[in-house]
């Protein structure tokens, strides 16, 4: 999950208004919304008028793993989802209660790029900083240590439920975020020793929320 200092400015509410004036449509979500439903959906773009969804996908050992959170402002493609390989199709959306969406046509996001060239120039930034940072979350997958891919979880996790109370197993975050039992044991172990966290059964609860973030961006 992306990190303050390299966060990804999804916010688009400066140009709410002239999206309303492009879409002809908007739909509210209450349900889990899955992969197919945006894969075959005649809409070319969405922005969110309220509320919040979870972007999920399902791996192979059957835990969700959270992919990304929009909210009100955040504005995306149906490309960027379509572009995830068919092994992933049980990507899903998970609205937290409920998100309120803008739909755009294909003729309809044309018509804006084409004629809001300040629009088309922010998308444009917006996905060449989220390509880099997508870049600096593999490198932080692959080589940063167990501790600092633990907290980056945590903080995805806060981010995703906007609580403090992380509902999770030992057995889970290490199938997130690729370390064994005993190492996310170990990690864990230093977290409460430095009073970053508490654990009860099942359940992390955040003390130190800004301790969380300091690791992560080491």
């Amino acid at each position: 999950m992306i990190i303050p200092d390299k966060q990804i400015h999804n916010n688009f509410k400066q140009y709410e208004s002239v999206f309303l004036q492009y879409s002809s449509m908007e739909r509210i979500y209450t349900e889990v919304i899955p992969y197919h439903e945006f894969k075959n959906s005649p809409y070319q773009a969405f922005y969110v008028l309220e509320g919040a969804m979870s972007l999920k996908i399902t791996g192979a050992d059957g835990e969700e793993k959270i992919s990304a959170v929009v909210k009100h402002g955040s504005f995306y493609t149906q490309s960027s989802k379509t572009m995830l390989p068919s092994a992933l199709s049980s990507f899903m959306s998970c609205p937290s209660p409920k998100v309120r969406v803008l739909l755009f046509t294909k003729e309809e996001f044309k018509q804006l790029i084409s004629e809001q060239i300040e629009i088309t120039l922010s998308l444009i930034h917006f996905y060449e900083d989220l390509t880099t940072s997508l870049q600096c979350e593999l490198k932080d997958i692959l080589f940063f240590d167990g501790k600092k891919r633990i907290c980056n979880h945590l903080y995805a996790c806060y981010l995703a439920n906007n609580s403090l109370e992380i509902k999770t197993t030992q057995e889970m975050i290490g199938k997130h975020i690729g370390l064994d039992r005993t190492n996310v044991s170990k990690h864990l172990s230093e977290l409460r020793a430095l009073e970053i966290i508490e654990t009860r059964r099942n359940l992390i609860h955040i003390l130190k929320l800004e301790q969380i973030i300091e690791i992560s961006n080491r």
